[in-house]
C-alpha cells in the first residue's frame, strides 16, 4: 500500500502537472518522510496550512496502508499536492482551496529564480517570460534579444551592418557606433542672407547666401533643393552730384582738388601723374617731377579725386606730389622734384655745371627719388638731401666746415612720409618751414648760403644742408607710388632726371614738372638768367 501511494501521488508527472494548474516554475519540491510501520517511507511536500482539516498522513501497525486526509476525507478521490500541501477534491471545501492557493504562490516566490533571463521561461513566477525590462537597457548599441529594439541589423554611421549578439551583449560595431532608431527629416534651407552692395550708388549687386540647415537633412531625409547662392541689384538710384563722363579730363592748376562720383556704367579710369619740379637755385636747377601712369578698376558712386601738385618757388622749394585717391585711399602719386641749394656768388661755384647744388628728380613708382647734389667753396663742402625711397624718406644732407667763416652751418631736414625734408634758414642756424607735403609745395629759401627743400612723395626726399651767405646743396627728390587696386599701363611711369621731368615727351605732359632754372652770372634774383621757380605737376583722367 505504501508503495501504490508514492508512485501515484508523489511522481514527478504528477508535481509539474500541478505546478502548471497554478502557473509556477517547475522547481524541485522540498521535502519530508514518515516511516511506516515496515520500515517502508512516504515522501511529499508539506504546505504551510492544513487542507480542509490540516495534511496528515498515517499508517497501520503493520505497514499495509497510508492515506492523506484530503480535508473533507471524502475517499481515495482525493489526491495530495505535494508542491503546497494543497488537497483539491471534488467535494472540497471552496475557502480551504483558496487558502491552499496561496500558501502555493508564497511557496513558489520564495523558490523562484530573482532575475529574469532572455530565454523564454518565467523565472520569477509572475506569469509573465522575458520582461522588456529585464532586457532594454536604452542602449542603441546594445542587442537586446527580448525586444529586438537597439541595433540589431540596424546600420552603422558610415553605413556598414552592425553585428549583433546575445541579449544584453555590446553590439560589434567596427569603426564606429550604430544609429539609434530615427525618423527621417527632409532638408530645409535657411533664409537668404545678404551681403553688402558693391556700390553706394548707381547700380551695384550684392551677394545673398543659404544654408541647408533648418533642419539639415538627417535619417535619409532628402537634401535641399535649388541653389544656396544667388546675387540681385541693388542701390540702382543714380549718384548725386557731379560725376565722372567719358573723355579726357585734364587738371594743371598746381594745388587744385577735385572729387567727383564714377558714374554708372564707368568700370575703369586711365590716370597720368606729373609731379611737380622743384625750384631753382645758384648755380643748380631744381629736380623734375616724376611720371606714373596706371589704370584702375572703378564702380559707380565710388568717389575719384586728384589733387595736383604745386610748383617749387624760387629759390630752393621742394615741389608737391600729383595724387588721385579712390574713396579716400591713395592709388597713384608722382612725386615732386627737390629745391636746389644756392651758392654766395651768383652762381660762380661751377658757371659750367648746372647740376652742382641742384635738386635732386622725383623717382618712379616703387623706386627712389634722386638725391640732390652738393658742393665745395670757401674750404666748406655740404652733400645733397637723399631722394626718398619706397619705404623711408631720404636722409638730410650734411655740411664740413673747415673754412675761417664764423656765420651758421646747418645740415638739412630728413624726409618723412608724404612730406618733403626742410631747407636751411640761413642766418637763423635752424630749419626752415614749412616742408612740402602731398600737393603743396614748400616755402622758398632765404637766399644765398641756403639748402634746398627736399620734394614731396611717397616718401619725400631730405633737406639741403648749407653755410649762410657762403653755399648750400640741394634737396632730395621724392618717391612715387601706385596700388590699391592700380595696375601699371606698360611700365607704370617714370623718374625725372635732375631738372627733366620723368616721360618729358609725352603728349600730354605739356610742360609740367620741369625743375626750376639755376642761375650762373648776374642778378639771380631778377632779370634774365635769375632763378626761376619750377613748374606744376599734371593730371589726366581718362574714362573710356
Amino acid at each position: 500500500m505504501a508503495s501504490m501511494i508514492k508512485s501515484a501521488i508523489f511522481a514527478p508527472s504528477a508535481w509539474c502537472l500541478c505546478a502548471a494548474a497554478l502557473h509556477v516554475g517547475c522547481s524541485e519540491p522540498t521535502t519530508t518522510s514518515t516511516e511506516a510501520d515496515t520500515g517502508d517511507s512516504v515522501t511529499f511536500r508539506l504546505g504551510d496550512g492544513g487542507v480542509g482539516g490540516g495534511d496528515a498522513a498515517a499508517g497501520d501497525a503493520g505497514g499495509d496502508a497510508a492515506s492523506l486526509d484530503g480535508g473533507d476525507g471524502q475517499g481515495p478521490a482525493d489526491v495530495a499536492d505535494a508542491a503546497g500541501g494543497d488537497a483539491g477534491s471534488g467535494a472540497g471545501d471552496g475557502a480551504g482551496d483558496a487558502a491552499d492557493a496561496a500558501d502555493a504562490a508564497d511557496a513558489c516566490a520564495k523558490t523562484a529564480a530573482k532575475d529574469e533571463g532572455c530565454d523564454g521561461v518565467d523565472e520569477d513566477c509572475d506569469g509573465e517570460t522575458d520582461e522588456e525590462a529585464r532586457c532594454e537597457d536604452d542602449n542603441p548599441c546594445t542587442f537586446d534579444a527580448c525586444t529586438l529594439k537597439g541595433c540589431t541589423n540596424a546600420p552603422m554611421v558610415d553605413g556598414t551592418p552592425c553585428v549583433t549578439v546575445s541579449c544584453g551583449k555590446s553590439c560589434v560595431c567596427a569603426d564606429a557606433v550604430c544609429n539609434a532608431p530615427c525618423t527621417k527629416v527632409d532638408g530645409v534651407y535657411t533664409p537668404w542672407a545678404y551681403g553688402a552692395c558693391s556700390a553706394p550708388c548707381g547700380g551695384g549687386t550684392k551677394t545673398g547666401t543659404r544654408t541647408c540647415t533648418n533642419p539639415a537633412p538627417s535619417c535619409g531625409g532628402k537634401p535641399c533643393e535649388g541653389p544656396a547662392t544667388t546675387s540681385e541689384p541693388c542701390n540702382t538710384e543714380p549718384c548725386s552730384g557731379d560725376q565722372w563722363t567719358s573723355g579726357k579730363h585734364v587738371f594743371s592748376q598746381g594745388g587744385e582738388v577735385v572729387e567727383k562720383a564714377i558714374g554708372a556704367g564707368v568700370s575703369k579710369v586711365v590716370l597720368l601723374l606729373w609731379g611737380g619740379g622743384g625750384g631753382g637755385g645758384a648755380p643748380g636747377a631744381g629736380g623734375g617731377g616724376a611720371f606714373v601712369h596706371v589704370e584702375v578698376a572703378v564702380l559707380p558712386g565710388q568717389k575719384l579725386a586728384v589733387r595736383v601738385a604745386e610748383a617749387g618757388k624760387v629759390p630752393s622749394g621742394g615741389a608737391g606730389a600729383s595724387v588721385v585717391t579712390l574713396d579716400g585711399k591713395p592709388v597713384a602719386m608722382a612725386a615732386g622734384g627737390g629745391g636746389a641749394g644756392v651758392d654766395g656768388c651768383s652762381g660762380c661755384t661751377a658757371k659750367e655745371d648746372g647740376k652742382v647744388c641742384a635738386g635732386g628728380a622725383g623717382g618712379a613708382g616703387g623706386f627712389g627719388g634722386q638725391a640732390g647734389s652738393g658742393g665745395s667753396k670757401y674750404g666748406i663742402t655740404v652733400t645733397g638731401g637723399g631722394g626718398g625711397g619706397p619705404g623711408a624718406g631720404g636722409v638730410k644732407g650734411t655740411g664740413d666746415d673747415k673754412s675761417t667763416y664764423s656765420a651758421c652751418l646747418q645740415d638739412g631736414g630728413a624726409g618723412g612720409k608724404d612730406q618733403g625734408g626742410q631747407g636751411t634758414a640761413g642766418n637763423q642756424c635752424k630749419l626752415a618751414e614749412p616742408a612740402a607735403k602731398l600737393e603743396l609745395a614748400s616755402a622758398a629759401g632765404p637766399g644765398n648760403g641756403a639748402g634746398g627743400f627736399g620734394g614731396a612723395g611717397w616718401f619725400g626726399g631730405g633737406g639741403g644742408a648749407g653755410k649762410y651767405t657762403y653755399i648750400g646743396s640741394g634737396g632730395g627728390g621724392g618717391s612715387s607710388y601706385f596700388g590699391n587696386g592700380a595696375l601699371p599701363v606698360g611700365a607704370g611711369g617714370e623718374a625725372g632726371q635732375f631738372a627733366t621731368p620723368g616721360s618729358a615727351g609725352h603728349p600730354d605732359r605739356g610742360g609740367a614738372g620741369d625743375g626750376g632754372g639755376g642761375c650762373k652770372a648776374g642778378n639771380c634774383y631778377t632779370g634774365e638768367g635769375a632763378m626761376t621757380a619750377g613748374a606744376a605737376g599734371r593730371i589726366v583722367v581718362v574714362v573710356p
